[in-house]
C-alpha cells in the first residue's frame, strides 16, 4: 500500500498512537491529528510523512497497563516514507512500523478506537 496525502486525509481528526517497548526507554504517546500530509521533494526516496497534532499525551505506566494520560508538549512528527512498512490496515486504522528499532505507528480514524481527551490530565 502506497502511503498518499489522499489517502491519509481520512486520518485527520482521528488520533496517532507511537510506542516502542525498547528497554530502558519505552513510551506510549496519543494524539489528536491537526493535519496530515506527505511531504517532499526529490523522488520516493525524499517523501517524509509528517503530523502535526491539536494535543499529545504520554500514557504513564507503559510498557504493562498505562495508569493515566499526561499531556504533553505537542511536536511535530516526521519520518521518511521508505523507512515505514504497512504491516495493518483497515477503514479504521492504518499500522506503520519504522523499519529500524521497535517503534509502531497507528493512525485511527475519527470512526477507530480513540482515547477519551476528558481522559488526558492538563489538557
Amino acid at each position: 500500500m502506497e502511503l498518499t496525502t489522499k489517502l491519509l486525509r481520512r486520518f485527520k481528526g482521528g488520533q496517532m498512537e507511537h510506542q516502542t517497548r525498547d528497554k530502558g526507554r519505552p513510551f506510549i504517546h496519543r494524539g489528536e491529528i491537526k493535519a496530515i500530509k506527505i511531504k517532499g521533494r526529490g523522488g520516493p526516496a525524499r517523501a517524509m510523512l509528517e503530523i502535526q497534532f491539536v494535543w499529545l499525551a504520554k500514557g504513564e505506566g507503559f510498557p504493562s497497563a498505562v495508569k493515566r494520560w499526561i499531556r504533553i508538549t505537542p511536536t511535530t512528527y516526521r519520518e521518511y516514507v521508505v523507512d515505514l512498512t504497512v504491516f495493518e490496515a483497515s477503514d479504521s486504522h492504518i499500522a506503520l512500523k519504522p523499519l529500524l528499532g521497535s517503534e509502531r505507528l497507528v493512525l485511527r480514524s475519527k470512526k477507530g478506537d480513540l482515547l477519551d481527551p476528558s481522559e488526558v490530565q492538563g489538557l
